[in-house]
């Protein structure tokens, strides 16, 4: 039970970088992933498993929020990250660069 849902975890996460996976319903179960979303998903999940303890609570907790978002700002996120990942690169560039400006705003003062 516990390798189904850091499974899923880690296949979420992972697949944010397919966007043919982001397209389509998430499995919820490891029989119903296919033979490349399992390979996928075993890659991803040992790879979370080296992760420091800290770094793998960060990315369950990210999950179980992602969990609870209403379906559709699920699909407001896919939406979103498939066209930044359709970007040509300049178009990347100059949002990246924005992006880490924006980050530097709004990071808390020390």
């Amino acid at each position: 039970m516990r390798l189904s849902v850091y499974a899923a975890a880690v296949l979420l996460v992972g697949s944010m970088a397919s966007p043919a996976l982001a397209q389509r319903q998430f499995a919820q179960n490891w029989q119903d992933l296919g033979p490349r979303e399992r390979f996928d998903a075993m890659r991803n999940y040992q790879q979370h498993r080296q992760l420091p303890e800290d770094r793998q609570r960060d990315v369950e907790d990210r999950y179980d929020r992602w969990q609870q978002m209403p379906p559709d700002e699920q699909s407001r996120i896919r939406r979103n990250y498939d066209r930044l990942q359709h970007l040509d690169p300049q178009e990347r560039n100059r949002f990246d660069k924005r992006y880490e400006k924006w980050k530097q705003r709004t990071a808390p003062r020390q």
